[in-house]
């Protein structure tokens, strides 16, 4: 299988989020500037909108780098060799569980069966734990596109752990996001989505989808 289709099939996924707060957008009589322009049918939308994005990046990270194990080719047509102890996913999996446990090269021999027991395959600290770790093939490529992703795949995980885990140390690091973006006060994680990216002078959550977006491009290449 190429790795091609796994991207598009986030891009794809990505496209329909956007559609979602262009529509959102649309709809809001006013400029979001404040936290006094979301309703709580607001922010549970978006919190709906932002988790389908972060499971389609997750997603994405664990089939590149399953697919790499196993073999594949790049968007180029250049063949990726398997990994001599990559069987089936099962196996992929339990040894990327197994290297972020410890910092010794993990074994392959056992397989998870559990989708719930696997790493957090969108968190770009686990990515580049594992990958040297489990001699994945076109490590350091990947480390590569991953590491450009990390400022954009991190602040909508910190964000998506927040809405979903809401408490005041969560909420702190959503505002610990905030040197990094012309903000605003916020009283719901997902408020942040709507702060603006200085250099793209667009909305945080479609800034980071854009660049989630091409640097995964980079990574199937």
């Amino acid at each position: 299988m190429s790795l091609l289709p796994i991207w598009t099939l986030m891009s794809v996924q990505f496209d329909k989020c956007e559609s979602e707060i262009a529509t959102f957008l649309a709809n809001k009589s006013t400029t979001i500037t404040s936290a006094r322009d979301f309703s709580l049918t607001d922010e549970c939308l978006l919190e709906g909108v932002l988790s389908r994005a972060w499971q389609e990046w997750g997603n994405f990270c664990r089939s590149v780098v399953v697919q790499s194990c196993l073999g594949t080719a790049t968007s180029s047509g250049v063949a990726v060799p398997a990994h001599p102890e990559a069987l089936s996913e099962g196996h992929v999996a339990g040894a990327a569980k197994r290297a972020k446990a410890t910092p010794a090269p993990p074994t392959w021999r056992k397989q998870i069966t559990l989708l719930r027991n696997e790493v957090t395959w969108g968190d770009t600290d686990t990515l580049a734990t594992i990958l040297p770790l489990m001699a994945v093939p076109r490590a350091s490529h990947l480390l590569a596109a991953f590491s450009q992703a990390h400022a954009s795949a991190k602040a909508m995980q910190t964000i998506r752990n927040a809405a979903a885990h809401t408490n005041h140390q969560t909420l702190q690091e959503v505002a610990g996001l905030s040197s990094k973006y012309l903000a605003f006060q916020t009283t719901h994680p997902v408020q942040a989505l709507f702060w603006t990216a200085p250099h793209s002078g667009d909305y945080l959550f479609r800034d980071a989808l854009a660049d989630l977006k091409d640097n995964a491009s980079d990574a199937i290449t």
